[in-house]
């Protein structure tokens, strides 16, 4: 009976225009968005907050009911927020940041992880309903912001995360500032980025070997290289290559190694220079893409055409 009398509403909701039935689909929706949201905002508050617990459920229930191609956890974030179920909609916005990122989509990644953010401060233990914890979701969300575009804000997430773990944790904090350094460099802002690259050096533990101070040694002589302190950035790549080796990092090895190329090519010796960028290349080539492979390209097509090579640079 309950089933027949919801038929009958749909009926006349389709038959007075409010409803209409998707194209190649069961399910329906509203004729006109301003509709929608005159229905929406006639509903009481406790309406409102039941309607998108239900909501919410049934898309937990049956995730091929969201509307959205990357799964429903974007739609359970938002209803879960509206009906103030908070640790819920913490979640769901965690796990609709990891939908976004695996679809190859970083800005949405990062503005579901700052919805999660927002959340953080208004659920009790956030660390034991999120499974992660605030300085993680920050680091995320830089890196996510960066990727999508939005270098500024990127470094200023970044400082935060900076300014959060302090130096209580060497190889931590050095990490971050090599972040926000790289994110610096790329925002334009290109003297307090090698100032952050110089502190995240200094700050790495030199023993024992490892591959965060590869990386940061690495990170540095990149940017060494290209403002042209090309013995300080061949001495740091070499630095960088050594403890790659040593502790099996063939992505820092690959990197330092296209620094390292440029360093050597543009010092003069092309020939050898082109050799370590095609030894870079061979590297990435087995990791995949990524934006070492673009650089390790980019580098070596430069290096080529410098060398007279223009059709193979090409």
């Amino acid at each position: 009976e309950e089933w027949d009398e919801k038929l009958e509403e749909l009926v006349q909701a389709v038959t007075h225009h409010v409803l209409v039935q998707r194209r190649g689909d069961e399910s329906y929706e509203f004729r006109h968005a301003l509709m929608r949201e005159a229905v929406y905002e006639d509903l009481l508050p406790g309406e409102r907050g039941d309607l998108h617990v239900r909501l919410a459920e049934a898309l937990s229930a049956d995730p091929a009911l969201s509307a959205d191609s990357l799964g429903p956890a974007a739609e359970l974030a938002w209803h879960w927020k509206q009906a103030h179920e908070l640790p819920h909609a913490l979640r769901a916005s965690i796990e609709a940041g990891s939908q976004a990122e695996r679809m190859r989509a970083p800005a949405d990644a990062a503005r579901n992880l700052e919805n999660a953010v927002e959340l953080w401060d208004r659920v009790e233990q956030p660390e034991r309903v999120s499974g992660t914890t605030l300085v993680e979701l920050l680091r995320r969300g830089a890196e996510l912001t960066h990727l999508g575009g939005d270098t500024d804000r990127a470094a200023a997430i970044g400082r935060r995360v900076v300014d959060m773990i302090g130096d209580s944790d060497p190889v931590a904090a050095a990490m971050a500032r090599e972040r926000l350094a790289r994110y610096l460099w790329t925002s334009g802002r290109h003297g307090e980025s090698a100032d952050e690259y110089a502190r995240a050096v200094e700050l790495m533990p030199p023993e024992p070997p490892t591959s965060e101070r590869a990386s940061v040694l690495a990170a540095r002589s990149q940017v060494l290289m290209l403002r042209g302190d090309l013995d300080e950035s061949r001495e740091l790549a070499e630095q960088a290559i050594a403890i790659a080796r040593e502790v099996g990092d063939r992505t820092v090895e690959a990197h330092a190694l296209n620094t390292l190329g440029v360093d050597i090519a543009s010092l003069g010796e092309r020939e050898p220079g082109i050799a370590l960028l095609r030894e870079s290349l061979a590297i990435e080539q087995t990791l995949g893409a990524s934006d070492n492979l673009q650089r390790t390209y980019t580098n070596l097509s430069d290096v080529l055409d410098q060398n007279g090579q223009v059709e193979e640079g090409l």
